[in-house]
């Protein structure tokens, strides 16, 4: 009987220090499907949306004032540029994740190996450290103020 990694003074939870090249890669083409699965689905509900009357939208998305079903945007630094001709769906979700969401080719490296932990050092955490970091997404960090 062969004596376990831990009765031989091995830590048994190993992981590797960073991600690997095939790993980010990967990575990168779930964030590029998920860019194009929110995108396909915009389209089809702004397809299917009735031409007649208007779909009453009136909230904020981060600073996009969404009236009627257009929205508008006020010049701010750094921010997305917007022509103000965007369409709506109706849906506030589908419609932030259109307009606010980052996408894969706009975001950091740093924003897209590592997301926020208010234990670490220097309150980064590699993304492979979260627990089933392949099905959740970690583009999103803290709003400072």
């Amino acid at each position: 009987m062969r004596p376990s990694l831990v009765n031989l003074g091995g830590y048994l939870w190993k992981s590797a220090p960073r991600l690997s090249p095939p790993q980010k890669s990967r990575l990168r083409s779930r964030m590029r499907l998920v860019d194009n699965n929110i995108e396909s689905i915009f389209e089809g509900l702004v397809q299917a949306k009735p031409t007649s009357g208007t779909i009453n939208t009136s909230y904020m998305l981060n600073s996009k004032v969404v009236v009627g079903n257009k929205v508008s945007s006020p010049k701010i630094e750094g921010s997305k540029e917007s022509n103000g001709n965007e369409e709506l769906t109706g849906y506030k979700k589908i419609d932030y994740l259109k307009y606010q969401f980052p996408k894969e080719n706009e975001m950091l490296p740093k924003d897209k190996y590592t997301t926020f932990d208010k234990k670490a050092k220097n309150y980064r955490k590699l993304v492979f450290k979260v627990p089933k970091w392949t099905k959740k997404s970690f583009r999103e960090n803290p709003i400072y103020h």
